[in-house]
């Protein structure tokens, strides 16, 4: 089994998700989505799927032990956010140093259980050229599947969707998970440590962002911008920047640490 290390929220996305939600109301578009982090939890290896060949698969068997493994929920005809996502993240593989296929694969499900696999390739087939490392190409893994099985991975990773009937289209969190339990021997606590720092960081982005965009809410819910000011707001966006390398420290790891001051340089 590989462990679910830690949960990436997609800066930015929320407000794509909720725009392609239009004239939908709050309960509607949201009751029953959204992500219950399952830190140290794993998943069903044995459940099925079909990759873009259309060969029937198990999903263990895109695991090989050694490298960890970045996997989303998306769907090839989503109006937006689904493209926005997957692009973004491409674009930022070809700024790490880290490569697709030499250090980590990647895994996106459809959600869509009427997906056909020829659909889910041409989306391989589009961020592959977008990556534009064809060596790379085997390491990305576009699967589809029937409903159960996608509930199932679904459950095991904590992320909750919905189909929403009077739009035609699923409402789901931009998320990316990543799986690494088994390709980096046993969880630490160092390995919570590092998660938590990310998650710090990211936090501090949103603040900042809060305060350029002068928003006065993030996920219906009032900004510090919005409650303290932009003064404060900016202290406690650069504190939790800080921090999130104190906490990192705490891992006795100076690669990590170095990794975390790259990225975010």
């Amino acid at each position: 089994m590989f462990s679910l290390l830690t949960v990436v929220m997609i800066g930015g996305m929320a407000g794509i998700a909720q725009g392609q939600l239009q004239r939908v109301g709050k309960s509607d578009a949201e009751d029953g989505t959204g992500v219950d982090p399952q830190l140290g939890d794993t998943i069903d290896l044995d459940l099925r799927f079909r990759n873009d060949r259309g060969e029937h698969i198990r999903i263990g068997e895109l695991f090989d032990g050694k490298r960890p493994v970045i996997l989303s929920f998306n769907y090839s005809n989503c109006p937006k956010l689904c493209s926005v996502q997957l692009e973004n993240m491409t674009l930022a593989f070809r700024e790490i140093d880290f490569e697709v296929g030499t250090d980590f694969q990647l895994i996106s499900v459809s959600i869509d259980p009427l997906e056909q696999y020829s659909r889910a390739k041409e989306s391989k087939d589009k961020f592959v050229r977008l990556y534009n490392r064809p060596a790379s190409t085997d390491s990305w893994h576009f699967l589809t599947g029937k409903n159960d099985e996608i509930e199932v991975l679904a459950d095991n990773c904590g992320v909750r969707y919905k189909y929403v009937k009077r739009q035609k289209l699923y409402s789901h969190p931009p998320v990316f998970l990543l799986l690494s339990g088994a390709a980096v021997g046993e969880l630490t606590p160092a390995h919570f440590q590092l998660a938590a720092a990310l998650e710090m960081i990211h936090t501090a982005t949103l603040v900042h962002d809060d305060i350029l965009d002068q928003a006065d809410t993030r996920r219906h819910r009032p900004t510090a911008n919005s409650i303290w000011g932009a003064k404060q707001s900016v202290l406690l966006g650069d504190y939790l920047f800080t921090h999130s390398f104190h906490v990192a420290a705490k891992g006795g790891s100076c690669e990590a640490l170095q990794l975390l001051a790259q990225a975010s340089n």
